[in-house]
């Protein structure tokens, strides 16, 4: 089996009112190993929505999780791609309430089949299955959904280590500087861990950027995480995550892949596999 392109879908979201699943069928499509959803918690409908704007207190015109997810999975598992893609799933919550953790688990399990687990013990294999799922966003999520499962119980979803623009270690190899756990299997990290600058800053690379890159991926490695980088994008409107050109954002995903990070997460879907499949 060939091996999947190193990319993750971000923000895998219906654009507009009636857009539909076209962006995560694009996404499926076009083979990305990692398919990002955000999430929050509809108080109104007491269901968990594809959303990026945090709790929401009035329904409004969004998918539930399972009928935006399920159906182009389905669709999608039913004639598998020869490299397997995708393997995994990153549910990025966007608000923190109770019932939303609650409901996510039980999305989990009444759907399991499609999903990796481990048993919650000192020691624990990953069976895994179709889907690995990762929680990141809001940190007291994982914190919630380890709770709600009991010791010796099933882990259906795996929490990460997330490292965004505010904090910046000097050191690369404390990114990982503890072992994975059997819960707490992902590192999520803000390209600026490596340039120590927003994208829309960030010209000219250095092999002292080449060489940290490259530890910091390592060092995951060896300490048994798989590594995410957000968010590198040639085009949109957030500069936190916008390269100056689009030949400098193709040279920060080919450095990436090269140092074989897991995934690189863009918006960019169609332009990053034309870059990275040469």
């Amino acid at each position: 089996m060939q091996s999947p392109l190193p990319i993750a879908a971000h923000n895998c979201l219906p654009r507009q009112p009636g857009d539909a699943r076209n962006r995560l069928d694009l996404a499926l499509s076009l083979g990305f190993d990692n398919i990002e959803i955000d999430v929050a918690w509809d108080s109104h409908a007491q269901q968990l929505v594809i959303s990026d704007e945090g709790a929401l207190s009035v329904a409004g015109n969004r998918f539930e999780l399972g009928d935006y997810l399920l159906p182009s999975l389905q669709k999608h598992l039913a004639t598998p791609r020869p490299d397997g893609a995708p393997r995994f799933l990153t549910i990025d919550f966007k608000s923190n309430e109770a019932a939303a953790v609650a409901y996510f688990s039980n999305f989990l399990i009444q759907n399991k089949a499609y999903f990796s687990s481990a048993r919650k013990a000192s020691v624990s294999q990953l069976i895994t299955r179709q889907l690995t799922v990762c929680i990141t966003g809001d940190s007291s999520v994982a914190l919630q959904y380890d709770a709600l499962v009991e010791n010796g119980g099933e882990y259906l979803a795996f929490s990460d280590r997330e490292f965004g623009p505010l904090v910046y270690h000097e050191d690369p190899t404390t990114y990982a500087k503890d072992p994975a756990t059997p819960y707490c299997r992902f590192l999520s990290l803000f390209w600026g861990q490596v340039e120590h600058k927003p994208a829309f800053l960030a010209y000219w690379w250095s092999s002292e950027d080449e060489q940290r890159l490259r530890r910091i991926v390592d060092c995951s490695h060896k300490n048994g995480y798989w590594i995410r980088f957000y968010t590198l994008n040639q085009s949109g409107q957030n500069p936190l995550y916008r390269f100056p050109s689009a030949r400098i954002a193709h040279h920060r995903w080919s450095v990436a892949a090269n140092a074989k990070a897991d995934w690189i997460a863009t918006d960019d879907y169609e332009e990053i596999v034309r870059v990275l499949s040469k």
